[in-house]
């Protein structure tokens, strides 16, 4: 597993590499005060690295992009996050189910519609507090210039755990497989990973 995680991590390391190649930093928000970006900003898809900064802890991070600073933080501070982390929990469900029973988006939509599993994380979501925040404002080759935004919010690790898996027997009782359901409980740490591996703030 821990060969797994380094492999993933050196591949968003790199991605993220050639992401920003092709993008200047121009201004952030601590950039006036001197103050450097947070550091959760630069591993929220490294499960080890997110883990290490709040042990006990899940991270999610919310963020939005545009050329309007105010409008963008005003939509991502003002809308509800219960939308978007189903939807990030469900793609994690949808995942582990998937790779246990080896469906292809096909099968795994005849089966399981993702609909069920978003409603269902809708239904479990709680416990989520808002940690920090961060903008950065960046001009591509082109000279555009565009803002993101990223609010990180924490939540207890053993409520996400026992929400998850809540979720999961529901997913399982959906498509009235118990066993496999039994499969994807057991491997929950993997889901969890799966969960910060749906994370793509930049």
């Amino acid at each position: 597993m821990k060969k797994i995680l380094f492999l993933l991590f050196t591949l968003s390391v790199v991605s993220f590499t050639q992401t920003q190649s092709e993008y200047t930093v121009i201004d952030t928000k601590g950039a006036a005060l001197g103050l450097q970006a947070p550091e959760w900003i630069n591993y929220v898809s490294s499960v080890s690295q997110m883990q290490s900064l709040f042990p006990g802890k899940v991270a999610f991070v919310k963020y939005e992009t545009g050329p309007n600073l105010s409008l963008i933080q005003r939509r991502v501070n003002t809308t509800g996050i219960n939308a978007d982390y189903a939807r990030v929990v469900s793609t994690a469900v949808k995942q582990a189910f998937k790779e246990h029973a080896n469906w292809s988006d096909e099968e795994f939509n005849q089966k399981m519609g993702e609909d069920s599993i978003i409603g269902s994380a809708k239904a479990k979501f709680k416990g989520l507090k808002k940690e920090g925040d961060w903008w950065v404002l960046r001009r591509d080759l082109d000279g555009n210039k565009e803002y993101t935004y990223y609010v990180l919010y924490l939540l207890d690790e053993q409520i996400f755990l026992k929400d998850l898996g809540l979720i999961i027997e529901e997913s399982a009782q959906s498509i009235g497989n118990s066993a496999l359901g039994d499969k994807v409980k057991a491997d929950i740490q993997n889901v969890e990973e799966l969960f910060y591996e749906n994370q793509t703030p930049y």
